[in-house]
């Protein structure tokens, strides 16, 4: 389980350099994977 949270932290890494995204599309892409890695962890 733990392997799949770290995965999402990694995706929503990588998510953060995408930088042509307004501010509503960059927070569901990075607070998707968070909450699922919260959930994992």
């Amino acid at each position: 389980m733990q392997l799949i949270g770290t995965v999402m932290f990694n995706f929503n890494t990588g998510n953060a350099f995408i930088s042509d995204l307004n501010w509503v599309q960059q927070d569901i892409l990075i607070c998707t994977p968070n909450i699922i890695r919260l959930y994992f962890f």
